[in-house]
């Protein structure tokens, strides 16, 4: 399953990284903006995105939530 992260905690980054790769599942990204995130969903859309409610920018991970459903229908978990 490919996944992204959308976080702007370094740790909370770090600590995502390290489950999704223990539980086999292919990284494909991590972004701490939701503005970053949308640019990279254009080229690649993954199977799941764990996303962070408050991020670093203009657009809370709601604002971006929002957007996937309406644009891919990506399944997006928050972990905030």
């Amino acid at each position: 399953m490919d996944i992204i992260v959308v976080e702007d905690n370094i740790v909370q980054q770090d600590l995502m990284k390290l489950y999704i790769e223990d539980c086999g599942h292919e990284l494909k990204g991590v972004f701490s903006s939701a503005e970053a995130a949308e640019i990279a969903l254009l080229k690649h859309l993954p199977d799941l995105i764990f996303m962070d409610i408050n991020l670093d920018g203009l657009q809370s991970g709601i604002d971006l939530a929002k957007a996937i459903k309406q644009k891919w229908q990506t399944p997006v978990i928050f972990t905030t």
